[in-house]
């Protein structure tokens, strides 16, 4: 049993019903995804350095995400995301954007770096381990 499924399993309550957990194989190939949008390092974060500033902005305050993406996207948002963690072991699971900022606080607890990825307009909020928010569109590759 995974350390974490306690803080997983609560994660999944609070933002049910609107929540679907990914299957491994599933959860793999929305990883992959991942990794061909951004340039992700081994330290399991995003490597901004690798991303045009135009592309991305520092967020203090989650309820500031919205108000980023939209600047970023020059459109409304696709509110359908992916929640990803660094553990390999936890599934991806699928839900609102609003629903992922309501419930943030749970969705962080399950492990050290969380991501929130659309991969549709290719956008991504990262949460890191010590307290760096961002949000940003994949670059052209």
């Amino acid at each position: 049993m995974h350390p974490k499924s306690a803080l997983f399993d609560e994660c999944i309550e609070v933002l049910n019903p609107e929540v679907s957990i990914l299957t491994q194989s599933e959860t793999k190939a929305v990883f992959e995804m991942f990794k061909n949008m951004f340039p992700i390092r081994r330290e399991s974060r995003v490597y901004w350095k690798d991303v045009p500033e135009l592309y991305y902005r520092n967020i203090d305050n989650v309820n500031d995400i919205c108000t980023q993406l939209q600047k970023l996207l020059f459109n409304n948002i696709d509110t359908f995301v992916f929640i990803l963690w660094n553990d390999a072991d936890i599934p991806v699971v699928v839900t609102s954007l609003y629903n992922a900022i309501e419930h943030i606080d749970y969705i962080t607890c399950v492990a050290s770096d969380t991501w929130l990825l659309n991969t549709y307009q290719r956008y991504v909020v990262e949460f890191y381990h010590l307290g760096e928010m961002r949000v940003g569109i994949a670059p052209d590759r």
